[in-house]
């Protein structure tokens, strides 16, 4: 929409409908770049810990320290 630029009021309306517009994309844009570098701190703080770090490999690679013959198991009942 665009508003006739002989309308003056109309024209200034539409401008500060257009300023507050993208003044709230910034603050949304900003606020979630925020909540990301939260949560890379928060991620960084509990990988210090190294219980978090095993469970973070067990999760990557949960076939990881299981028993070849489990393991062998496991892959017959996905053939299956």
């Amino acid at each position: 929409y665009t508003a006739d630029p002989r309308n003056v009021k109309g024209a200034r309306k539409l401008d500060e409908i257009n300023k507050n517009y993208a003044e709230l994309k910034q603050g949304q844009t900003q606020l979630a770049q925020a909540r990301v570098r939260e949560l890379q701190v928060e991620n960084d703080y509990l990988m210090q810990d190294s219980q978090n770090q095993e469970e973070m490999a067990l999760l990557n690679n949960p076939k990881a320290n299981l028993p070849n013959d489990v393991l062998d198991k496991m892959d017959a009942l996905e053939e299956a």
